[in-house]
């Protein structure tokens, strides 16, 4: 089953990549693709076909929401638009930060229909069931599921993803690119 990520750049692109790896080690049999991974896009590659064919072939979209800026980023909102016309609407958001369900429900934006996650473990279960229930051949239990939540591919990304968004971090970073009084 491919899996597409969409995200914006920064701190979205930054955690995505903590998700990708994530989403390959899954006993789900994902395959990540992202746009970020040469792998996937090749430099010089014709992108915009590159990202037409990778939709088209994909079972699932992840959008990543980091920052208010993704929320009108023209890519997230294209790519995951993609997923919007195939059946059972397989569209699955990731909020991070001071992002949140309410936040895209008062800005009437269409990712607060679909499911959101978060990165703590029940909403990372919730997410990953939501993906099994979808998938046709090769269901997981939910104690297969549950061994994974609680594995230190999860408890990995749920570190990368403090340290990606916690204040501290950010404030050093902003220091760093002359950002702050």
């Amino acid at each position: 089953m491919k899996i597409f990520i969409s995200q914006a750049s920064g701190r979205s692109c930054t955690f995505a990549k903590e998700v990708y790896t994530w989403l390959e080690s899954a006993p789900l049999g994902l395959t990540p693709w992202a746009a970020f991974n040469k792998n996937d896009l090749p430099v010089g590659a014709d992108d915009y076909g590159r990202i037409l064919e990778a939709a088209h072939s994909a079972d699932f979209c992840l959008s990543i929401i980091a920052d208010e800026s993704d929320l009108s980023s023209p890519w997230i909102n294209f790519e995951s638009g993609l997923f919007y016309l195939k059946k059972d609407n397989p569209v699955f958001t990731f909020l991070c930060g001071d992002i949140n369900h309410s936040k895209l429900k008062q800005r009437n934006h269409p990712l607060a229909n679909v499911y959101a996650a978060y990165a703590n473990e029940d909403s990372l279960l919730n997410l990953i069931s939501a993906i099994n229930r979808k998938i046709e051949v090769g269901k997981k239990s939910e104690d297969a599921l549950d061994r994974f939540i609680k594995s230190h591919a999860t408890k990995k990304l749920i570190s990368s993803y403090q340290q990606i968004f916690s204040d501290r971090n950010n404030l050093l970073n902003d220091a760093k690119n002359g950002l702050t009084d």
